[in-house]
């Protein structure tokens, strides 16, 4: 339900991103992982190091942790770092390029936008999105809740899932966001 709306919700959002004139002040901004503080693309050997430094409350410092890639996508890199226990966390990276194509370049802006909207959504409408714990705008990071147990709206679709409450729930969402969010209600100041 949560990966669902996630999709969904970040495409309808970004789509209609001039009206939700979203404000930037939301993310907590943090780079204190040094590889001459400069851009880089990750993989998994470097994320924990990256979360032990960044985020050293989430996992005690003696834990094991094992760190997968779990992204299907083309546009960004999703690692899950757990521990032997099952609590585990997100880190979504914007790459610069597409990546079925090194001739596609990106902007890796699209991870903090899709970060202040994900602070925004959780916001308005509370257990619909994951947590945004940080946002590093040098790496162009998001650490996340792991919102594990829930599927992909579209892999679920295409499976033939039937949510009867899909309906429901997506318009619950849309509602709070997106009229919460717009000139009816918001100073258009604080955008």
């Amino acid at each position: 339900y949560c990966y669902g709306l996630v999709g969904i919700g970040i495409a309808f959002i970004l789509a209609n991103i001039f009206h939700l004139c979203i404000c930037f002040v939301f993310v907590h901004k943090s780079s204190k992982f040094h590889f001459d503080d400069k851009y880089f693309l990750m993989s998994e050997p470097d994320i924990e190091g990256y979360i032990r430094e960044n985020l050293p409350e989430y996992f005690a410092a003696d834990e094991k942790l094992v760190c997968k890639e779990i992204g299907d996508g083309n546009l960004n890199y999703v690692f899950r770092l757990a521990n032997e226990n099952g609590k585990s966390i997100i880190i979504k990276q914007a790459g610069e390029e597409l990546r079925i194509s090194k001739e596609l370049k990106l902007s890796t802006d699209r991870g903090r936008i899709e970060a202040n909207v994900l602070q925004l959504q959780g916001e308005y409408a509370p257990g619909s999105v994951p947590k945004v714990y940080l946002y590093d705008e040098v790496m162009c990071v998001q650490v996340m809740e792991d919102m594990i147990g829930h599927g992909m709206m579209r892999t679920e679709m295409l499976n033939g899932t039937i949510y009867p409450l899909f309906a429901e729930q997506i318009a619950d969402f849309m509602v709070k966001t997106l009229i919460l969010s717009s000139d009816i209600v918001m100073d258009h100041m604080e955008k």
